[in-house]
């Protein structure tokens, strides 16, 4: 991969960061706790302000999630490692990586990702149950995994 394609992603990693940051900053409040005074603040709305404080808590965790794989990516930037597959060493495509440069697998191994993983979803009383693959998607749909 060329310098320059490198340093375009850099900096759109850096703008993902920067808004995401951003976001976490101005929805502090959503997670701040919940007062539960009856008298002020009738059941219904308690349970309102729970529920938003869950989604809110959840969000965070995928807003951090989010930042990790950032930095991830920004790290193997630097020691020249991006655009490779973790799994077979080959390079992942331009397009995936434009869409979302933090994947770190091709999409033929992640899509075997996939497969395995909705075969150990598909488990009951520890036995696993096996379902086969998913459902092909048609050309016109590129998956984003």
């Amino acid at each position: 991969m060329e310098k320059s394609e490198l340093e375009q992603f850099r900096k759109q990693l850096l703008q993902m960061r920067s808004a995401l940051e951003q976001i976490e900053q101005e929805s502090r409040e959503n997670t701040e706790t919940v007062e539960l005074d009856q008298c002020r603040v009738g059941r219904l709305s308690r349970m309102d302000a729970l529920q938003q404080q869950q989604m809110a808590f959840e969000s965070e965790r995928r807003r951090k999630l989010q930042l990790q794989k950032i930095e991830a990516a920004l790290n193997r930037i630097d020691h020249d490692d991006f655009g490779y597959c973790f799994v077979c060493g080959e390079d992942i495509a331009m397009k995936r990586l434009q869409a979302d440069p933090t994947h770190t697998k091709c999409i033929h191994c992640a899509e075997k990702h996939k497969e395995i993983t909705i075969i150990l979803r598909d488990t009951k009383d520890g036995q696993v149950v096996i379902r086969g693959t998913p459902p092909a998607l048609p050309p016109s749909v590129v998956p984003l995994i």
